[in-house]
């Protein structure tokens, strides 16, 4: 599934995004258990019980670092991927493609 986040708080719609799909995965204990896959994840660097509070601040705050949000979003089977435009590249090569068919 591919979204385009149209807001200025891009990192809350993030873990807003993998929130609802935590829900939609486990339902009521959501929260248990992406920490519990968080942790696993993160292998003997973590515990539940310290990881816990700092997911569930991260849901409450709409905000954590870029290493949380994609271990995160790992825990639902999603990844998350940078995608760079460039305005005045794209406009350029319109106008380029528009000169090359006119003529």
């Amino acid at each position: 599934m591919l979204f385009h986040l149209m807001t200025d708080n891009k990192g809350a719609a993030i873990l807003e995004l993998i929130k609802n799909r935590a829900v939609e995965r486990w339902g009521d204990s959501w929260l248990a258990q992406i920490t519990h896959a968080y942790v696993e994840l993160e292998g003997e660097k973590a515990t539940f019980v310290n990881r816990r509070p700092q997911i569930g601040r991260a849901f409450e705050t709409g905000g954590c670092n870029l290493e949380t949000a994609v271990r995160l979003a790992d825990c639902i089977g999603c990844e998350i991927q940078l995608s760079c435009t460039e305005i005045k590249t794209t406009i350029l090569k319109v106008q380029a493609i528009r000169d090359h068919l006119s003529g």
